[in-house]
């Protein structure tokens, strides 16, 4: 419902100014995207945000890994891999920034999101939701 306020007042915002442009993250969270229902676009290059649980599983890691793994089924006239390494990302107090790799192959697919916290003896996983790349 948040989302829903701040996307309609950014819309109204950027028709009153006239045309100005408004660069805003897209901001996963596991525990609101856990029904798979929410889809974020995102552009090649652009980046995004993880908050939530998979934030806290992340903070407590000393080496994070962001895989994005297609969620459709492989075609013929698929991009010819499953899963990319986001290789750019940081972590703050906020949110785990994540950017997007600029691969033309990515554009038009669907990705699911996930957090690997690799440094201890039992790996542990997040789902952070869904991304579409276009």
């Amino acid at each position: 419902m948040v989302r829903i306020c701040l996307a309609v007042l950014a819309g109204t915002m950027s028709l009153l100014i006239g045309g100005a442009a408004f660069a805003m993250d897209t901001i996963l969270d596991s525990a609101l995207d856990s029904g798979g229902a929410v889809i974020h676009a995102v552009k090649p290059g652009g980046a995004f945000d993880i908050v939530g649980d998979c934030l806290n599983m992340a903070r407590s890691s000393r080496d994070v890994r962001v895989v994005l793994a297609l969620a459709e089924k492989p075609t013929a006239a698929s991009a010819g891999y499953r899963t990319v390494l986001a290789t750019e990302q940081a972590i703050d107090d906020n949110a785990l920034h994540v950017r997007v790799p600029e691969m033309p192959e990515m554009s038009h697919h669907t990705y699911r999101v996930k957090v690997f916290a690799v440094d201890s003896e039992a790996p542990s996983t997040c789902d952070a939701g869904q991304i579409r790349i276009g």
